[in-house]
């Protein structure tokens, strides 16, 4: 509507002042049955539609049932909607002084979680499922529904019911019991079967099963639930088959079954059973089933389409509950004569009645109004006659407006609008026309200002000129004080050793210059110092220099870094600044041999003292300069190496070369293993061999591991 609006003369189904009203495809949309009347102004956001008012239509589609799960109810209850989607489910219920449910508390919120309800609460009935692995009980019959309505579609809304049925858990214990009684008389039969769980929970039972320890070495063991067949109906016996003779002790067997096996058998359902052995005469005897009770538990639960509920037992019969569970099942609803029925699944008497609303309206052309409802077909007539605009018409040269209507007079009026402005830009003079010809060209007093030009000063002042032969100053906005426009001059890195490192900045505005950011730091000299070959760094800012206040005695600032003063520069002089001492290093010389000294040459001292005594600063001199010295008695005797710790100016053992080609470890293969393979290894090395894992045992301990082990040779 409002698309065809906005297309101004073009659309002339509905005209200007006409009705029309809203019919939406599903008429639960927001919109049905809303009038609305057209509007001259079909600019605006409605094309000119006024509202008028709304008329509620008939619901659509009928409500589709469909049995979940609670978990199923519960993700329709959360799930995301359109803009427009309408959903209602319940929050709570309310009950009356007798405690039946009488309805229902239902959301107002998208945020409140869907209810779950004990179905005892609402059906007068308590059901109990049994025990849960954790230990807790489940008391209920739990439901729950939700309810989904989509405007703008043709689809029918659906109604979800979700169940969660409990079914019969039964557990069972068992403890020895003597089979003689207080005078030490045999017990015909001393087994105990009682349930001892409090009866609370329905659908939980306990059973504590007195075992009989036995005479004279009976016992009885593997108590279990089958299904008795025609295969083994001569193999189950009753408790009461067992006889025991009083004097002697010994136990014989009567006949085999029990009471109910052919409908047991029949019907396949599942027994309780034990087996007794009886050692009275045989190391080895054949056990006896014996039949102990019914084993019953709920094996399906169904819910039938007339809502009748049936629960089906491992053993018993089903138990039935007639028609327990009512839904709706139809709803339907005549569009044309209001009746609205619903139907339900339990054969209860359907609900009907009558709705009323409007379900046509027709305007004659003398604007008389005529309203039809579905109830009996009433004919409401209103006699007050609607008045609208037949046409438009606008002279967009002269300005005259005439409106004609459906009846009567048409409206005229002289309209006045400024069809153009003319601006003489030398000048600044402005010029209005008026469409009425009565009121013609306009000249206004006021001029156009328009900037021509602008001057701007060597220390940033702006100056406007404009073309009117005026000019003024740029001011700051809000004050009196004018606007001056910043400009860089110069930007100034001083390279003095002692200078500030930060960039310098000369703005027109100001008269000195202005540090910026960090100082740039860079090596301004790199030495290495002769007598140790320490590295020695000078860097060129300052701020990145020690000075002597933040020296320990060592020349160690707080983070342990070495500094020093008082260093000969790359080109000679002597510098006052602290330079870093980033300790020794090694030159290209490399690890070359300076000195080959023999027992001769040290005269029969320690070589390490005539070394620290001898060389104190290490190997500085010449072709030997910084490199390491070998040791040997003899010329042909092997040699130790020794160097000198430039750090700590201290002569240090560094290794051995030896030319007896021995290893310190050797890797072989299982099975070559020799004593020439043990020639090439040093005294004291180590032999590894390689093992074939493949069946070793997994043991606590192994063979392998046994110091009489030898397979691996």
């Amino acid at each position: 509507m409002v698309d065809a609006f906005k297309l101004g003369n073009e659309y002339q189904n509905v005209w200007y002042h006409e009705f029309c009203i809203v019919d939406t495809p599903n008429k639960n949309d927001k919109d049905n049955g809303k009038i609305y009347q057209r509007g001259l102004d079909y600019s605006n956001d409605m094309g000119g539609a006024i509202y008028k008012g709304q008329i509620v239509g008939s619901t659509s589609g009928t409500p589709l049932f469909q049995l979940n799960t609670i978990k199923e109810v519960t993700d329709k209850s959360t799930m995301a909607l359109g803009e427009d989607d309408y959903r209602k489910y319940p929050i709570a219920y309310e009950t009356d002084d007798e405690g039946h449910v009488i309805g229902y508390t239902y959301n107002t919120d998208a945020n409140e979680p869907i209810a779950v309800f004990p179905f005892s609460k609402a059906h007068d009935m308590s059901l109990v499922p049994g025990k849960t692995e954790d230990g807790t009980f489940n008391d209920e019959i739990r439901w729950t529904w939700c309810n989904i309505r989509k405007p703008n579609q043709e689809s029918d809304s659906w109604f979800y019911v979700g169940f969660e049925i409990p079914y019969l858990i039964v557990d069972y214990k068992a403890h020895p019991v003597s089979q003689y009684d207080e005078h030490g008389n045999i017990i015909t039969n001393a087994l105990t079967i009682d349930r001892v769980d409090d009866g609370t929970h329905p659908f939980y039972e306990m059973w504590d099963v007195g075992v009989p320890k036995g005479i004279k070495g009976d016992t009885i063991r593997n108590l279990r639930v089958i299904i008795p067949t025609e295969a083994n109906r001569n193999k189950i016996y009753a408790s009461s088959a067992i006889q025991i003779n009083p004097t002697t002790g010994e136990m014989t067997m009567g006949s085999a079954g029990y009471t109910g096996i052919d409908d047991d058998i029949a019907a396949q359902r599942q027994i309780l059973v034990y087996d007794i052995y009886n050692y009275d005469k045989k190391l080895n005897p054949i056990p006896y089933m014996i039949y102990v009770g019914d084993f019953n538990n709920i094996e399906d639960i169904m819910v039938s389409d007339d809502g009748t509920l049936t629960i089906s037992y491992t053993h018993n019969n089903n138990t039935v509950f007639t028609r327990k569970i009512k839904w709706v099942r139809d709803a339907t609803l005549s569009s044309d004569t209001g009746v609205f029925t619903i139907t339900y699944n339990n054969g209860d008497p359907a609900f009907t009645t009558t709705l009323d609303w409007i379900k046509d309206i027709e305007l004659e052309d003398d604007g008389t109004i005529h309203f039809y409802h579905t109830k009996d077909n009433h004919d409401e007539v209103y006699n007050n006659r609607l008045k609208w605009v037949t046409s438009v018409e606008l002279n967009p040269s002269t300005g005259l407006f005439t409106m004609n209507f459906n009846y009567g007079a048409p409206l005229t009026r002289q309209l006045d609008w400024v069809d153009d402005i003319y601006i003489n830009e030398d000048t600044g003079e402005i010029i209005i026309h008026h469409v009425d010809s009565t009121v013609g060209e306009v000249t206004l007093p006021a001029k156009l200002k328009l900037v021509t030009s602008v001057d701007v000063s060597s220390d940033g002042y702006m100056t406007f000129h404009t073309n009117t032969n005026e000019s003024f100053q740029a001011m700051q906005t809000g004050t009196d004080t004018p606007f001056r426009l910043k400009i860089v001059e110069n930007v100034v890195l001083n390279t003095g050793i002692n200078d500030d490192k930060r960039i310098q900045i000369k703005y027109n505005t100001s008269a000195t210059n202005t540090p910026i950011g960090d100082p740039i730091n860079f090596v301004e000299d790199m030495v290495v110092r002769e007598s140790d070959y320490h590295l020695l760094v000078l860097f060129n800012d300052p701020t990145h220099r020690a000075t002597a206040g933040d020296l320990d005695g060592d020349g160690r600032d707080e983070d342990g870094n070495l500094w020093v003063t008082g260093v000969t520069m790359s080109d000679g002089t002597i510098s006052s600044a602290y330079w870093r001492d980033y300790g020794t290093i090694k030159d290209q010389a490399g690890i070359l041999i300076g000195l080959n000294l023999t027992a001769a040459d040290i005269g029969g001292e320690d070589i390490l003292d005539y070394l620290n005594i001898t060389y104190p600063n290490g190997l500085t001199e010449g072709a030997v300069k910084q490199k390491i010295v070998t040791y040997a008695p003899g010329i042909n005797d092997e040699k130790d190496f020794y160097a000198f710790d430039y750090n700590t100016y201290q002569w240090f053992y560094l290794g051995k070369i030896s030319a007896s080609g021995l290893t310190d470890a050797i890797l072989v293969t299982q099975g070559q293993f020799n004593n020439e393979t043990l020639a090439d290894v040093a005294t004291g090395g180590l032999v590894f061999k390689i093992i074939n894992t493949s069946g070793l045992q997994t043991a606590a301990m192994p063979k392998f591991w046994d110091k009489s082990y030898t397979s691996w040779q």
